[in-house]
């Protein structure tokens, strides 16, 4: 598994939380170069290393509450969970980190936890990550199946966005596509559902361009993350729902390549893969 295996645990979840080492920068880490403009490599895999004794925290608490039927238990540690599937692909893409298979072996073991959370009233204050949950999985080419699940519990619940049917639809074709908006207020919402409505390859590659630019990084789209760079808290600014359109959508991303919210590596990863 190489670099990514032996630092981020998917053969062994080991916690690595030892005082004297805790500031420690393994020499592999000092070696990538961060793909964020904001952070250094050493930053991301300090706050990974910050943010592991949560993440094994909540796996308990989801297996406790599982145990004893505990449904408020499994509500809140499935929210944390899911979190977790765009937090920590962001925060190994912020780093540098090379982008292989192990990744979706990742996305792979967690997108249950997102299926599982999806709520018809649940899933309103949860748009942002279902958003990036949803990008993240499109650009990694997880397999068909995943989306049917997940295609499955949207129609389960009645839950429709024009947004994020169209990104389900894209690699399951059966699932439906609303043509209601949950946020229809929001200026960069409007501007994704402009991108995909578009009859128009050449508008759509402009209005990506355009989004990335003047409507991505705004304290509206972004909230709570807004000026995160600031915090020990950041996990980078990527416009992962822009990267998936411009995939499903096939568009030319040669104006927007060097965009510092746009995660270039990512859309092309596969291309480097013989």
């Amino acid at each position: 598994m190489g670099l990514f295996g032996n630092l981020f645990g998917l053969k062994n979840q080991q916690n690595i939380n030892k005082k004297n080492e805790e500031n420690e920068i393994p020499k592999e880490i000092n070696e990538l170069k961060s793909r964020d403009i904001n952070q250094s490599s050493q930053y991301f895999y300090n706050f990974l290393e910050r943010i592991k004794p949560n993440s094994d925290r909540i796996l308990s608490a989801y297996a406790e509450s599982k145990k004893s039927n505990n449904e408020r238990g499994i509500k809140n540690s499935t929210r944390g969970l899911s979190e977790g599937i765009y937090t920590k692909p962001s925060i190994w893409y912020s780093m540098g980190v090379t982008i292989d298979k192990d990744w979706q072996v990742y996305y792979r073991d967690y997108i249950k936890y997102y299926q599982e959370r999806i709520n018809k009233d649940l899933i309103n204050g949860s748009y942002q990550f279902s958003l990036k949950i949803l990008s993240i999985g499109i650009l990694l080419r997880i397999e068909k199946d995943v989306f049917k699940k997940i295609s499955e519990r949207y129609v389960e619940e009645g839950y429709e966005d024009y947004i994020l049917d169209r990104l389900i639809h894209s690699q399951y074709p059966s699932h439906p596509i609303s043509t209601e908006l949950q946020f229809p207020a929001e200026i960069y919402i409007q501007k994704l559902a402009q991108i995909l409505k578009s009859s128009s390859v050449q508008e759509s590659e402009t209005l990506a361009k355009e989004s990335l630019e003047k409507y991505f990084y705004t304290k509206e789209n972004l909230q709570t993350s807004y000026d995160s760079h600031k915090t020990d808290f950041y996990s980078g600014y990527w416009a992962w729902e822009i990267a998936a359109i411009v995939k499903i959508l096939a568009l030319d991303d040669s104006s927007f390549k060097d965009n510092q919210y746009y995660p270039y590596d990512m859309v092309h990863w596969l291309n480097k893969i013989k």
